[in-house]
């Protein structure tokens, strides 16, 4: 899975000591929020707000309403996205949560974006979770690999095979982050809940990813 996101995002160096495995994306998204935004009324932690791009994938309203506040904006374009993040992000704010390339719009953020998104994010402790399940159907042949600019100190990258393979019932979902300290709280997080997904879905997620790159490299020798 490290080397798949790695392919994926132009980034090589990523190891299994940077992944944590859930049961689809869906619980990764909510293990993330549970680590890494506090319970609204908190009052030890004010980072109770997840900032989110709207329209967006329908299940992140669902998540984010058991855990956390939402603090959320209208956005049909990439520039929407970053220009909300810039004049939104506060202290209150645990985790900005995108989908990139998005669904249901399409769009995608360059490496001008990625870079704002950096800025603007800076001043704050906070978590940028990118849901890229859709990364192989980007237009744009670069479009997934600006995401490796994204600050990799504060940066949780978020892959499923559900929509990836066609497999919606397979439910094997992963995080990966360069940041080992953030992979060890969702590591402690996943395991409160089980000690891991099922091995036999991780072996076939594997199998299913060597076939693919097999292939290509079968048609590219063709």
């Amino acid at each position: 899975m490290a080397e798949h996101a790695g392919q994926l995002l132009g980034r090589p160096g990523f190891g299994e000591q940077h992944v944590v495995f859930y049961d689809g994306g869906h619980n990764a998204i909510n293990g993330i929020l549970r680590a890494c935004v506090a319970p609204i009324g908190s009052s030890h932690d004010m980072r109770q707000y997840v900032l989110l791009p709207t329209p967006c994938y329908p299940y992140f309203p669902t998540i984010m309403t058991q855990h956390s506040g939402a603090l959320a904006y209208v956005a049909y374009a990439a520039e929407d996205v970053v220009q909300g993040i810039e004049s939104l992000i506060n202290p209150h704010i645990g985790v900005v949560l995108l989908n990139t390339p998005h669904n249901p719009t399409g769009y995608a953020l360059t490496p001008e974006h990625v870079a704002r998104i950096n800025r603007a994010v800076a001043p704050y402790d906070c978590i940028v979770a990118v849901d890229m399940v859709y990364a192989l159907n980007a237009l744009a042949p670069r479009a997934v690999e600006a995401l490796a600019g994204l600050d990799p100190e504060r940066t949780i990258y978020i892959d499923s095979f559900s929509k990836k393979f066609g497999l919606p019932g397979f439910r094997l979902g992963y995080v990966i982050c360069a940041n080992l300290e953030i992979i060890e709280a969702l590591r402690m997080m996943k395991a409160a809940e089980s000690i891991s997904v099922s091995n036999v879905k991780v072996r076939m997620a594997r199998a299913k990813d060597l076939l693919q790159s097999r292939l290509a490299e079968q048609k590219e020798r063709s």
